[in-house]
């Protein structure tokens, strides 16, 4: 599985891979990010 991040200004997107099928995806703010990272990291171990 990977783990992909997209930051951009207002908004980061975080998604989970699994070859090429997306697991999961969502949309947070960037201020957020580090948030969003752990709760993907912590759910997918």
């Amino acid at each position: 599985m990977n783990l992909i991040i997209d930051i951009g200004n207002t908004n980061a997107k975080i998604a989970v891979f699994d070859h090429d099928n997306i697991v999961e995806a969502d949309t947070i703010k960037t201020s957020n990010i580090i948030e969003g990272i752990n709760k993907f990291t912590q759910k997918y171990k």
